[in-house]
């Protein structure tokens, strides 16, 4: 193996690389640092999608959930409805 081969593949481990148009971060970067854009990337999509899940959950269990369970919605929405403003309002006084 030639030591111009070497570099050429230690460089190639540090510089951005593209695959069908995305450029990609190097390799070589640490697992921290990868570790670190993985939990934003999760916590990003974490808000994204709550709303849409939360949602979901509930008109399960409004069309699919026993007698019960039908209520958890109903007392969530009051609940949301009743709280709206509760933060122009100046919020919750403690006592």
């Amino acid at each position: 193996m030639d030591s111009k081969d070497t570099n050429s593949n230690q460089d190639a481990l540090h510089r951005p690389f593209k695959f069908m148009g995305i450029t990609f971060a190097p390799l070589a970067i640490p697992m921290d640092r990868r570790m670190q854009a993985f939990s934003v990337w999760l916590h990003v999509n974490y808000l994204s999608f709550t709303p849409y899940l939360v949602i979901g959950l509930c008109a399960y269990l409004l069309y699919f959930g026993s007698p019960i369970m039908k209520l958890l919605p109903v007392i969530y929405a009051t609940w949301f409805v009743l709280t709206f403003n509760r933060m122009e309002e100046g919020g919750e006084t403690i006592m």
